[in-house]
C-alpha cells in the first residue's frame, strides 16, 4: 500500500513513524517499570529471583507495546490512506467539470502541459482544436438554460467518443460553450477529419428536449505546431484566432490555421 503513496505522504508517514516509535519506547520503559514495582511488591515469601522478574517484566512490556504500537501503527495507516485518498478526490474535483465531466480549464492546461512535453521528448508534431457551439445564446434565450446544459453535455459526449481511440489527447471545457482539445503525434490531415467528422456528426445527431428535437452546429478552429515552437498558449490562441474566422465565415465550418515555424 506504502508503494502507492505521494512522496510528501510517504515524509509525513516517515515522522509520524518515528514519533510513534519514540513513545513506545517510552512507554515500553514504563510499563517494564510498573511490572516490576508490582512484581517484587508485597509478600516477601513471593518475591521472585531478580532475573526471574527481569524476564517477566521485559516481556510483560514488549508484550503491551507491541500490542499497542501494532493498534496505532494501524489507525495511523488508515487514516493517512483515508487523508490521501479524500486529498486525490479533491484534486480531482477541482480540476473537473461538473456539467460534462471533462477536464475544466485549471485541469485541462495542468494536462496539456504534461503532454506538452512528452510529445517535445519523442518530438510529435502538436495541434490544438478550439470548437464553439453556434448561436447558444439562441439555444438559451428558446429553450431555457437547461436545454443550453444540455447542448453542453451533448457536445461533450459526441467529443470524447470521437477522441477516445487517440491515444495521446486532452480534452477539456475551456469555458461555457468553448471546448478545447490539445493532440500530440496527429498529422495536419488527421486533424482535419477529426474536427469535420466533430462538425459532421454534431450537425447530424439532434437532442431531444421536451418531446422535440433539437439541433445544433458547431464552429471549430485547429492549430499545428513542431515540438520546438509548440505551449499551450501558442497553439490554443492560433487556434481560436481560427474559430473566429470560421464564426465570421459563416459557422458550421473549420478552419485551420497555418501550421506554426519552430524557432
Amino acid at each position: 500500500m506504502l508503494k502507492y503513496l505521494p512522496m510528501r505522504t510517504k515524509a509525513e508517514m516517515r515522522v509520524a513513524l518515528v514519533v510513534l516509535t519514540i513513545a513506545a519506547i517510552i512507554l515500553t520503559v514504563l510499563l517494564s517499570t510498573l511490572a516490576l514495582y508490582l512484581m517484587t511488591s508485597g509478600d516477601p515469601h513471593e518475591i521472585w529471583h531478580i532475573n526471574e522478574v527481569w524476564m517477566r517484566g521485559i516481556l510483560f512490556a514488549i508484550l503491551i507495546s507491541g500490542a499497542v504500537g501494532t493498534i496505532f501503527f494501524h489507525i495511523l495507516l488508515n487514516t493517512m490512506r483515508e487523508l490521501y485518498e479524500a486529498r486525490a478526490q479533491l484534486n480531482v474535483i477541482a480540476q473537473q467539470d461538473p456539467l460534462t465531466g471533462l477536464l475544466n480549464r485549471r485541469g485541462f492546461d495542468a494536462a496539456a502541459a504534461v503532454l506538452i512535453q512528452q510529445a517535445i521528448s519523442r518530438r510529435d508534431q502538436l495541434s490544438a482544436l478550439i470548437c464553439d457551439i453556434d448561436h447558444f445564446k439562441k439555444i438559451n434565450d428558446t429553450y431555457g438554460h437547461e436545454c443550453g446544459d444540455q447542448a453542453i453535455q451533448h457536445v461533450a459526449t459526441l467529443l470524447r467518443r470521437i477522441s477516445s481511440d487517440r491515444r495521446h489527447a486532452v480534452i477539456g471545457r475551456h469555458g461555457g460553450e468553448e471546448f478545447a482539445v490539445i493532440l500530440a503525434g496527429q498529422t495536419h490531415r488527421e486533424v482535419a477529419c477529426l474536427a469535420e467528422e466533430l462538425r459532421s456528426m454534431i450537425a447530424s445527431t439532434p437532442f431531444v428536449w421536451d418531446q422535440a428535437y433539437v439541433r445544433i452546429t458547431i464552429s471549430l478552429g485547429t492549430s499545428m505546431s513542431p515540438p520546438a515552437a509548440a505551449s499551450v498558449h501558442s497553439l490554443l490562441s492560433r487556434a481560436d484566432a481560427a474559430l473566429f474566422e470560421a464564426k465570421s465565415q459563416g459557422r458550421n465550418r473549420v478552419v485551420q490555421a497555418p501550421v506554426a515555424l519552430a524557432a
